[in-house]
């Protein structure tokens, strides 16, 4: 998966607000220091965002 994951990205900017960033910062930190994930990612914590929330952005595109 990983692999393909790779494959299939693409680099992008998103501004967000420092109370945003410190936020998903501090989640992707908490993962890695538990032992959920084996680095720091800000990037994942944003796309499982998406993922979770990827019904709602569809519905939107439909409107």
């Amino acid at each position: 998966m990983a692999d393909r994951q790779k494959s299939l990205s693409t680099t992008t900017a998103v501004v967000l607000t420092t109370e945003q960033h410190d936020l998903v910062r501090r989640v992707a930190l908490t993962r890695a220091m538990r032992g959920d994930r084996s680095r720091v990612s800000v990037s994942d914590v944003v796309r499982e965002a998406i993922e979770a929330h990827a019904v709602i952005l569809r519905q939107e595109l439909a409107q």
